[in-house]
């Protein structure tokens, strides 16, 4: 009640002063008062009106494991011989590298897209933003893959190793996360415009061959989710397919659906925990997937990853997507 009086006692006040005005000049200072007793400008600055979305494209990429955590390896051969596969061709390509290990294969991957990124001139259509570097090479392709362990994960303060199994994984979600809060926030990106994708080997049966794509399926992760994500695993496919690299049968699949884990026998449950845990624990985003380049148990998979080339092909089909959803 003594709130009201107040206003009451306010706007007699206003009435009054008005009054002696008179005219046009009073109406004015009325309309005036008005406004600003309601609580309302008279006109809203530029900054408080919405500003339009960056039309920026953002891909978030990762490579599956590094740090302690391998990944996939080139198996023993079937007769328990101390030579492995990869050994054998090696002895058939002439390229002597002993043991291959999918975080090695997927690191020099991400590698050449980060340095095909940073060579263009113009940045201004999309942008890769990598959540893994290795601290002694960077981003510097190789020609012979050997094994070490000094991949950090970026993008979220301080670069974090990977000094045991599963805090990468925490680690590697975390980065993501932030990545995604930053772009949203400091670069007023479109959230439809950020795509994750995350690049492993598989390592399913033998006869098993070629590269496709894993998305979350809707039961789990949303029905938005499911379309968005198959949306981006369809096209990125294709282009992969279309760079010479051969595709799987069923090159697009459902990420955590039960009929893609009795199809496909992964090396490990902890490799579906990732599954679970990369899609599970980054929710805001909607399109984002696994890319899966070959199968490490298959010998002529096996060649194509000693080959620069075929990784190069990998890294050019992804740039050329992200080119072509771009404009």
């Amino acid at each position: 009640m003594a709130e009201e009086n107040s206003r009451r006692k306010f706007l007699k006040g206003a009435v009054a002063a008005t009054a002696s005005v008179g005219g046009t000049a009073a109406l004015l200072k009325w309309n005036s008062i008005v406004r600003w007793f309601s609580g309302l400008s008279e006109e809203k600055p530029d900054q408080d009106k919405a500003k339009p979305k960056n039309p920026k494209k953002y891909l978030i990429l990762d490579s599956g494991h590094g740090g302690l955590e391998t990944g996939a390896k080139a198996p023993l051969m079937s007769n328990g011989a101390c030579s492995t596969l990869a050994d054998l061709v090696g002895d058939i390509t002439g390229v002597k590298t002993g043991s291959l290990y999918e975080d090695e294969i997927a690191y020099d991957v991400l590698s050449r897209v980060v340095t095909m990124d940073r060579a263009r001139k113009d940045r201004s259509d999309f942008e890769v933003i990598p959540i893994v570097k290795d601290k002694s090479s960077g981003y510097t392709p190789k020609k012979q893959l050997v094994r070490d362990t000094d991949e950090y994960i970026v993008g979220n303060g301080e670069p974090k190793k990977m000094w045991k199994k599963g805090y990468n994984l925490t680690e590697r979600t975390n980065a993501i996360n932030k990545i995604y809060k930053d772009l949203i926030e400091k670069e007023n990106a479109d959230p439809d415009n950020i795509y994750l994708l995350s690049i492993h080997v598989n390592s399913e049966k033998p006869n098993g061959r070629g590269a496709f794509t894993l998305y979350p399926e809707a039961k789990e992760y949303g029905e938005v989710a499911e379309r968005k994500s198959k949306e981006f695993a369809d096209g990125l496919i294709k282009t992969v397919g279309k760079s010479g690299v051969r595709l799987h049968e069923d090159a697009s699949l459902l990420g955590i659906g039960e009929a893609q884990k009795k199809k496909f026998l992964f090396y490990n449950a902890e490799d579906r925990d990732i599954s679970f845990a990369l899609f599970r624990e980054t929710p805001q985003l909607e399109k984002k997937l696994f890319l899966e380049i070959g199968n490490m148990k298959n010998i002529r998979d096996l060649a194509d990853f000693y080959k620069p080339s075929y990784r190069d092909n990998i890294a050019g089909a992804i740039m050329k997507y992200m080119k072509e959803i771009s404009g």
